[in-house]
């Protein structure tokens, strides 16, 4: 024997041949080693409910979402349906179901008419003349209908033209007003806005 692991086998020989190390020695290492391979086996399967735990959170977070805008639509549908016909005739004028250029011209005219101002321009840009109307669908979306309108006159008479668009039954929106010194009696207003309906 090698001198070398002599002192190894004289303490550690011994203790391997005891009959209570022999007993619990395979029971031990058998032990260890499910032990070790359980983890192994169990890591994925923790991965794996750690990962679903996380996807049930964010489709609750979802859910919850969801049903805050079923309740909120279902609001707003009861809200409609208890509004008198005047006010969804006015809210059909506020956002229409059809570009109505027409209307909307009809109604500048006669702004204008209305405060002795002067039109020297309209322009309804790119939108389309007839369609079917999309009150009360689901899948009607929001367009524009750009315009441009001049007028001129009196400084007096373009303050109250610009004050009725602002008193509009039509929600509309003015880019810019630009306003220029025409001559001694009055000055000419460039409009430049848009208006909304459903497509």
């Amino acid at each position: 024997m090698n001198p070398k692991y002599s002192r190894y086998y004289t303490f550690v020989k011994p203790i391997f041949q005891n009959s209570t190390v022999k007993t619990y020695n395979s029971f031990a290492l058998s032990l260890i080693i499910i032990t070790i391979f359980s983890l192994f086996a169990i890591k994925p399967t923790l991965k794996t409910i750690a990962t679903l735990q996380k996807q049930i959170e964010q489709q609750t977070k979802v859910l919850d979402q969801l049903n805050a805008k079923a309740r909120t639509v279902s609001q707003a549908k009861s809200n409609l349906d208890s509004m008198s016909d005047a006010d969804k005739a006015k809210l059909e004028a506020l956002l229409p179901s059809q570009t109505d250029p027409v209307g909307l011209a009809k109604n500048m005219v006669q702004w204008a008419n209305q405060y002795t101002a002067s039109i020297s321009a309209m322009e309804l840009q790119n939108a389309p003349l007839v369609g079917e109307p999309q009150t009360g669908s689901s899948s009607a979306d929001l367009a524009e209908l750009p315009f441009t309108f001049n007028i001129s006159g009196s400084y007096p008479n373009m303050v109250s033209t610009l004050s009725a668009f602002n008193s509009s039954s039509r929600l509309l929106y003015l880019n810019t007003i630009l306003m220029s010194q025409e001559s001694d009696q009055g000055i000419t207003v460039a409009i430049d806005g848009k208006t909304y309906f459903l497509k």
